[in-house]
């Protein structure tokens, strides 16, 4: 009979010894499930004990910064946000019925709604949709009570996508360690003031794996349970989000050069609304050909700068209305009057709408990076789709259809919840859907302004 202890690794790991069978086969028949991978090159590592978010660790503050310039990105991830959110989250116990079909209704159970509210899990969701929606990654954390018997919290509060980075892979890809700093991708950060969580081993029963970790006598009381956008890139730590794309292509830089543009041109370009054209004959005039002589070049230019000051105050005054202008006039050799002043009006630019095209080109893109159709914004090429109640209530309930997926990866928690906590077995968790948006055809004439009916 063969011998082996058990020896438990200060990350969170299990080490092996037999004497009388291979290490290898030993890991085998208590791993033999968990997925394999390898450790990735590290091109970035540096003096970083984590796996930085960019060659800097500022890859999520840039995203943030440029995200914030633009009128479209944090509104959109906010819509994708409160969609996935829909209704709050219920709970249903799943049975089968005397056919054996899969019947699930929705029950009250006392635990969750107790956790629910006194935990604000409600933050914790929101805070991991907008996480998970605009940078690609979500951090949950797991608090224990003091015996580590029951999960006493699940909150985002510290564990933002911002403050939160993850270690570097070991050989077999696994990564067992997350850290936390309120300062990480910022000018003033303080690696010393990191602190470091144990990473929940999500691939396969994480209850399971929690009650390993405190059964072998781990003292942590506090964890965090990752969720990753499934990238096309197959990143190693933080894939990237679809709307990043509007980044890459340049669209997001193009609408930012739109909007700079227009605040030049309506700054400056703008204020130059007449050309007042003054003959040389109209000073002596003006000011009596005596007394226009008698003064110096400089005491002459002065008064026309004067003469100059008070008819801006009058053209800007003209807008108050009942304003009467007289001028001089010169009768030439023909017998007709000749004005000695002239006041042309500049032709305002954007009367037509200049970039608009431009403008809604770049919106259109931008939304479609972020999955969203133009529709649900009103914003959208002239010359594309309209915006009709039908179109805004088909691309509404398309985009309500296809995220379940989203919903069940960031619901991961709460099943782990359920296990540890030794609620009700059979029981799976959903997000009660808003109602279906309706066509205009669908509303009672009296209700299709805002689908609010007439007093």
């Amino acid at each position: 009979m063969s011998k082996s202890h058990v020896t438990s690794l200060p990350t969170g790991g299990v080490s092996i010894i037999s004497s009388g069978v291979s290490i290898a086969s030993q890991m085998a028949l208590k791993t033999s499930e968990y997925p394999q991978g390898t450790k990735p090159l590290e091109e970035f590592r540096g003096s970083y004990d984590f796996a930085p978010a960019g060659s800097n660790n500022d890859m999520f503050e840039k995203m943030l910064v440029d995200a914030e310039k633009n009128t479209i990105v944090t509104p959109g991830i906010t819509f994708k946000s409160q969609m996935i959110y829909g209704g709050s989250i219920g709970i249903k116990q799943v049975k089968s019925d005397e056919n054996g079909e899969r019947v699930a209704k929705e029950i009250f159970l006392p635990d969750w709604e107790d956790f629910y509210r006194k935990s604000k899990f409600y933050e914790a969701f929101m805070g991991a949709c907008k996480d998970l929606e605009g940078f690609g990654s979500a951090y949950y954390q797991i608090s224990l009570n003091g015996p580590g018997d029951k999960i006493k919290l699940i909150t985002t509060d510290n564990t933002r996508c911002r403050n939160t980075r993850i270690g570097w892979k070991d050989d077999r890809g696994r990564i067992k360690t997350a850290y936390i700093n309120a300062d990480f991708g910022r000018p003033a950060e303080n690696q010393t003031k990191t602190k470091t969580l144990p990473l929940i081993q999500t691939a396969y029963d994480p209850a399971e794996w929690l009650r390993d970790y405190i059964a072998r006598g781990g003292t942590a009381r506090h964890f965090v349970f990752p969720v990753h956008f499934i990238a096309l890139g197959a990143h190693n730590y933080y894939p990237i989000p679809d709307w990043n794309t509007s980044r890459a292509s340049r669209w997001l830089d193009v609408s930012r050069k739109i909007a700079l543009m227009k605040e030049f041109m309506i700054d400056n370009i703008q204020k130059l609304k007449y050309h007042i054209e003054v003959r040389d004959e109209y000073w002596p005039m003006r000011f009596g050909k005596k007394q226009w002589d008698s003064w110096s070049e400089k005491e002459q230019i002065d008064n026309m700068k004067t003469e100059a000051e008070n008819l801006d105050k009058y053209l800007r005054g003209i807008e108050g209305g009942n304003v009467i202008m007289t001028s001089k006039v010169l009768t030439g050799f023909n017998k007709e009057a000749e004005s000695m002043m002239e006041i042309h009006e500049f032709k305002q630019f954007f009367v037509d709408g200049v970039h608009v095209e431009d403008s809604q080109e770049a919106a259109a893109n931008i939304l479609f990076s972020l999955g969203l159709h133009t529709s649900l914004f009103g914003s959208g090429s002239s010359k594309g789709l309209g915006n009709s109640g039908s179109e805004n209530k088909y691309a509404f309930n398309q985009r309500k259809g296809l995220i379940q997926f989203t919903r069940e990866q960031l619901m991961g928690p709460l099943y782990l919840l359920a296990d540890y906590n030794g609620w009700l077995k059979n029981i799976e968790f959903f997000v009660r859907d808003t109602e279906d948006l309706k066509s205009d055809s669908e509303i009672a004439p009296s209700m299709r302004d805002n689908q609010i009916p007439e007093k």
